[in-house]
Order: C-alpha cells, then sequence, then structure tokens
C-alpha cells in the first residue's frame, strides 16, 4: 500500500498522454557550470538522437547511448529512494565520468517520454525540459566504474558527503610511501633507495620481508586499496 498513492499519480500522467508511439527513458546530467561533459549531459536510452528544448526553450539534443535504470517506487515517507542507473562502459564516457568523479553531487533528472506527447499537432514542442510532466529529481550520491558505470541516484545529504568525493581503487594503494598511514614507517633499517609502486602485490612482498622487524606484530595486511572490488574497477562517493 506504501506506492498507492505515487503509483495512481504516475498512472494518470501517463495515461494522459495519449499516443501509440513508443515510451522512453531520458537523463539530463547537470554538473555545474563550467564543465563540459562533450554533450553526454544529455542522454536517451533509444536507438536515435532526441531533439527536444531545455527550460529556456533553447534546442538540444540528446544522445543515444545504452542504459538501464531500476524502477522508481516511494516509500511510506513520501521519499523516491534510490535509483540505480547502469551505463554501457566506452572509454569516451568513461574518461568524462572519472574527469568528473563519476558525476558526485550532480543534479540528475529522469524523464519518461513518449515521443509523440513532446510536440503538438502542428509540430511545435508543446512541452521543454521544465514543464514536461512525468520527470524525476535526483542527485548522484554515489558511482562506480568497473565493466559497466553504476550511478547510484537519491538524495543528497550534505552531512555525509566526502567532499572532495573520495576514490576507492583496487589496483592502487592511496596512501603516501613510508608517510602516516603506511605501514611500511615502523619497519627500522630501510635501504634509503626503497621504492613502492603502490600495488597489493608489492605490498604484500613487502610484509613477507619486514613483518618481523615490526616493533608490533600487524595483523592482515594494511594495504590502501580495495582488492575486493572487481579488476579495473574505481568506485566514488
Amino acid at each position: 500500500m506504501e506506492n498507492y498513492e505515487y503509483k495512481q499519480t504516475l498512472i494518470k500522467e501517463k495515461n494522459a498522454i495519449s499516443s501509440a508511439a513508443p515510451w522512453l527513458i531520458a537523463l539530463y546530467i547537470n554538473p555545474g557550470a563550467g564543465t563540459d561533459l562533450a554533450g553526454y549531459e544529455y542522454i536517451v536510452a533509444d536507438t536515435e538522437t532526441l531533439d527536444w528544448l531545455d527550460a529556456d526553450d533553447n534546442p538540444v539534443t540528446f544522445q543515444m547511448y545504452p542504459f538501464t535504470l531500476s524502477g522508481l517506487s516511494l516509500s511510506a515517507s513520501a521519499k523516491l529512494p534510490n535509483v540505480t542507473v547502469n551505463l554501457f562502459n566506452s572509454a569516451t564516457i568513461a574518461k568524462i565520468v572519472e574527469e568528473n568523479n563519476c558525476f558526485l553531487g550532480s543534479d540528475v533528472t529522469v524523464f519518461m517520454l513518449n515521443k509523440n506527447a513532446l510536440k503538438d499537432t502542428s509540430g511545435s514542442f508543446q512541452y521543454n525540459m521544465e514543464n514536461y510532466p512525468l520527470q524525476f529529481q535526483f542527485t548522484v550520491t554515489n558511482g562506480t566504474i568497473g565493466q559497466k558505470i553504476t550511478l547510484t541516484l537519491g538524495s543528497a545529504n550534505y552531512l555525509v558527503n566526502a567532499i572532495p568525493a573520495k576514490q576507492y581503487f583496487r589496483d592502487f594503494c592511496q596512501y603516501d610511501f613510508l608517510g602516516e598511514f603506511c605501514w611500511m614507517k615502523d619497519v627500522p633499517n630501510l635501504p634509503s633507495d626503497i621504492a613502492c609502486d603502490k600495488t597489493y602485490e608489492t605490498c604484500a612482498k613487502f610484509k613477507k620481508a619486514h613483518e618481523d622487524s615490526l616493533p608490533t606484530p600487524m595483523k592482515g595486511l594494511r594495504y590502501g586499496g580495495f582488492p575486493a572490488l572487481d579488476k579495473g574497477t574505481i568506485r566514488y562517493s
């Protein structure tokens, strides 16, 4: 029963648009002024581009791009829950996503679009991105770059969000070698030319070679990466 009122509202809005044309999902990612997403701020899950109008009635083009979106529902407290967007990981968009920290904190608008309903019988747009009825507002709260790009959309909580965004790497230690958080700083009499490539394998070799020299035994391996992540994955939160 908790989703009943929301679902009824959604059904009424959807049924008010009488059309046999297919329904599409489109995203508008707004990372803020001065950020260039090379046109990928507007994407639509379709086999062709989509021309529309922004909030100021300026023409915009939604790029066709494969992605999936988890279902939308409303909780008993009338808050939209987290929604997951899975984007196909291409080299082009992966570079953009990584350079922008998985868009953490960016506003995202999800549109349920009926292509025929955007224009009236004369061919003019009767809706723009601001007044279109079937749209939902979110904020990117988490992101992962791996075999696919996953964005978690929800409500922003600026009391707990890390600023700047924290990155989690599988194959790269984030600690400074011999710095405050590196366990190797406690190893006595290290060679002056010792170096670390920050991989898990090197850290494990150092532990095998030097753990007996530690003043206090170390349980496990205090590595600054996250080996449990899938290979090649970067996670942002």
